[in-house]
């Protein structure tokens, strides 16, 4: 049996298990008959975009924003264009440098109850993002050792209140102020002081 085979049986088995409930079945047989109406509206260099993306959401968001087949979003809500770019945009910012955590995961990392990380990023100590019902995750990478990063709670009180996203696009993105470095790097090298002077900036100013 073929690799594409293999999937499609698998694909096939789920969808029969799904269907059986009528709920899942009707959501499903609706949304498929989305995604063949948006792939006949899709060029075939939208087709190969969409699907070289690394995961299956992913392909799926790509073939939505493609020209060919975005209008089929506006038709709906003139919106969801935007709203979909931003979800991937968050997406992406959340997977970077190791992904996240959850707060179970980050309690058992720093040695500390479930309550105390929560009390640590709300007095932001910690970077924590809020996904709705999934709770806060927390990005892997302000960690290091059992640890936070050094200079990383000095850095996040003088970013004051600008959204935990823009928090995070701040230290994954370079700086000018920083020679286009990122705080990130800086703060991994032990180099605070102009990571601190670049945030100060950032939570004046909204920007590095």
């Amino acid at each position: 049996m073929t690799r594409r085979s293999a999937t499609a049986e698998k694909s096939f088995d789920e969808l029969t298990t799904l269907t059986q409930d009528p709920v899942r079945g009707s959501f499903v047989q609706r949304s498929f008959t989305a995604i063949i109406d948006v792939a006949k509206r899709m060029q075939p260099n939208e087709l190969r975009d969409a699907a070289s993306r690394s995961t299956n959401l992913d392909a799926l968001v790509s073939g939505l924003l493609q020209p060919g087949s975005i209008g089929l979003l506006r038709a709906i809500d003139p919106l969801a264009p935007a709203k979909l770019r931003g979800l991937r945009a968050r997406d992406e910012l959340l997977g970077g440098e190791g992904g996240t955590l959850t707060v179970a995961e980050v309690a058992d990392l720093l040695g500390i109850t479930r309550q105390a990380v929560n009390k640590r990023r709300e007095a932001r100590r910690l970077l924590g993002v809020e996904m709705g019902r999934r709770g806060f995750r927390y990005p892997a990478w302000q960690f290091a050792s059992g640890a936070t990063l050094a200079g990383l709670e000095d850095v996040l009180a003088t970013l004051g209140d600008a959204p935990a996203l823009s928090k995070i696009r701040f230290f994954l993105s370079g700086s000018h102020r920083l020679g286009k470095r990122r705080p990130l790097d800086l703060l991994r090298k032990k180099s605070v002081a102009p990571v601190l002077v670049a945030a100060k900036a950032f939570g004046e100013h909204g920007a590095a």
